[in-house]
Parts: structure tokens; sequence; C-alpha cells
């Protein structure tokens, strides 16, 4: 049996805290780490449109095809996310439905690892403010849909909203991402 003395035991406890935050902090294909801890930033860095795009017509990268190549209203950080998800998948799944489908689950990936923004909780409450007379806007899965958009996507969700139905089950098709 191996025995440790204190300094030992510091040192091997020190490597090991060490390990840990850096298996806790996820790094990306542009260079950057995320790290919920720290400051995030979303809106810097390589955008998925900037690495993938153009795709020629009836070619593609994983599950992404030339229709993924428009504004999608995300973060660059977010639309990297999402862009690398589908590329990343096998084209033999792209066809899957339900929770196995490639772009749920991707999409899923860019609401958990976004940054959180303030301004998302102040759009869902204007949504909801235009959307009260015609069903019920639920707020924090407004913001958390919400979050990874930039300003203009937000603009375009509300856009959407005011023209739509404003359920909560239907304002996803106003989020471009989670068509």
């Amino acid at each position: 049996m191996t025995r440790f003395d204190r300094n030992q035991f510091l040192l091997l406890a020190g490597a090991i805290g060490a390990a840990t935050a850096v298996i806790g902090s996820k790094s990306y294909s542009d260079g950057q780490v995320e790290d919920q801890t720290a400051t995030c930033d979303d809106n810097t860095g390589q955008s998925g449109w900037s690495k993938y795009c153009p795709i020629a017509d009836g070619h593609h990268k994983g599950c992404l095809d030339s229709s993924m190549c428009v504004d999608l209203g995300l973060k660059a950080g977010s639309e990297l996310r999402y862009f690398d998800c589908l590329a990343n998948t096998p084209t033999s799944a792209c066809a899957t439905e339900g929770a196995g489908n490639p772009h749920l689950r991707c999409s899923q990936q860019v609401v958990n690892h976004a940054c959180s923004d303030p301004s998302a909780a102040q759009t869902c409450q204007r949504a909801g403010r235009n959307c009260s007379q015609r069903g019920p806007l639920m707020q924090q899965s407004c913001e958390i849909y919400l979050t990874p958009l930039t300003s203009a996507g937000r603009t375009q969700f509300l856009s959407c909203m005011v023209e739509g139905s404003c359920s909560d089950d239907t304002f996803k098709s106003c989020v471009d991402y989670l068509r």
C-alpha cells in the first residue's frame, strides 16, 4: 500500500483540481473555451455560417445542408455549436424522427449552453403583453429559447408572435433554429 505524506497529498489534490477545472470547461473548435463560471459571450468568435457556408446545393456536411446557410438569428457562439452538431451527425441519422431528430438534439445543445442574456426576458415580457389577448405565453420557456438569439433574431421573433397565435405550444415556429 502506497502512503502519501502531506506534501505529496497536497500536490496530488492540486493536480486533480486543475484537471477538474480543465474538464469542466469545454474547448470549442474555434479555440475558445466555454466556461459558465467565467464571463460568457456568445456574440464573439467564429460563427457557424463562416465556418461551413456556402454549401453547394445537393451537398451535405453531416446533417448540415445548403438550406441551413441562412441567417438563423443566432449569436455566433450558438450558431457555431448548432452547425458543428449538425455537421458532425452521421447522414444516416438526418431523417430520424422524434427525440433522435438531429435538429431537435442540436437545438437543445444550443439552448443548454447559451450564455444568459437579460434582454431575452425583456423580449419575452413584451411578447407576453402583445399576446395576452390570444393565449398564454410561458415566460420561462420563451426565455430559454430566446437566449441564443441576436437582437435581430428577437425582433423577428416578436414580429412573428404578433402575427401568429402566441401560444406556448406554437411560439417555437417563430424561432428559426427550432423549425
